[in-house]
């Protein structure tokens, strides 16, 4: 739910630190990246920004998260990313096969982030099945059960029963098995843009979200945010490659991702880019194109030749124009 620059404000904030300067201080970050980092906690109702201090969102879950950030520095780190969803699911003994299963993880994935909550003691494992830790945390239950609560709390706007993804005042994304009325977006739409999978469930919107490429596509990155499997990411990075042109203004941390792994560069959630390339070819997209047009491009740079007027786009996407 939470990624880790996320965390670290929530665990400032938890800690006494509720102005900006000092958050970035703490946590070594710039204050523009805590500003972006407290506008997108806000966008999923869990801290805000009044006069000049950040505090949490009133509720259960966001106290007794509190309480648990408060007890040790190193949950911040552990319940990031897919952190607080695996815990939930570790309520009961579980594998990391049969909880990368359930959350639609890379398995590796899930391992290494059950490996974090294991080292601070917050999960035990018996046999091969891993489970909440109650000797050792005994309020961490509590704090998995209002998680567990609060993502699956009803909007008036969305189904009972269906798995709310990002809520603001003019829309609601959410997913549901089921069939409905509501405008399909994200992954549902992308077969209309040349991307034709099934995602493993609906995705909707109720409201004013926009029914756009630019939209749809935004929507997938909300998707990915709120913990959004290896393979949603990759599908959403083919669509991006096959549209870059006008998906390059959608302004998004996923999609500074996205750069980054087209680039070549190892980001932290993303298989390898030559692993996505196999699915791409089924799409005729290439996913290599930018690496190498940037490799083409900083050799002229370095060789101070001119840059060709195609490779201008690319090379601004790579920071090198």
């Amino acid at each position: 739910m939470f990624s880790k620059g996320e965390m670290d404000v929530l665990s400032s904030v938890a800690n006494g630190f509720d102005r900006v300067p000092s958050i970035s201080e703490r946590i070594g970050k710039s204050v523009p990246q805590v500003y972006k980092d407290i506008a997108s906690l806000s966008g999923k109702g869990a801290a805000s920004l009044d006069r000049g201090r950040v505090g949490l969102c009133r509720g259960a879950f966001m106290a007794r998260l509190a309480d648990v950030l408060r007890n040790s520095d190193y949950a911040r780190v552990a319940l990031s990313g897919a952190g607080l969803d695996i815990l939930a699911e570790l309520r009961s003994p579980g594998t990391a096969s049969s909880v990368s299963e359930r959350l639609s993880m890379h398995r590796t994935c899930a391992s290494k982030k059950i490996s974090e909550l294991a080292a601070i003691g917050m999960v035990a494992k018996s046999g091969r099945a891993y489970s909440i830790n109650d000797a050792m945390w005994p309020f961490l239950r509590g704090m998995a059960d209002s998680y567990a609560d609060s993502e699956s709390a009803e909007d008036p706007r969305a189904p009972p029963g269906s798995r709310i993804i990002y809520r603001c005042r003019e829309y609601v994304l959410f997913e549901d098995m089921r069939d409905h009325d509501y405008p399909l977006t994200a992954f549902s739409r992308y077969g209309e843009f040349g991307i034709s999978f099934y995602p493993g469930t609906r995705y909707y919107m109720s409201g004013g979200g926009g029914s756009s490429l630019e939209d749809v596509f935004a929507h997938s990155l909300r998707a990915i945010s709120a913990g959004g499997s290896w393979r949603l990411r990759m599908m959403a990075l083919i669509l991006y490659a096959k549209h870059r042109g006008a998906l390059s203004s959608v302004d998004h941390p996923v999609r500074a991702e996205m750069d980054a792994v087209l680039r070549g560069e190892r980001v932290k959630g993303w298989v390898k880019l030559s692993e996505m390339q196999e699915r791409a070819d089924m799409y005729g997209v290439v996913l290599r194109r930018l690496e190498n047009t940037v490799r083409f491009c900083r050799h002229l740079r370095n060789s101070k030749q001119k840059m060709p007027r195609g490779c201008a786009r690319t090379c601004s996407v790579a920071g090198l124009s």
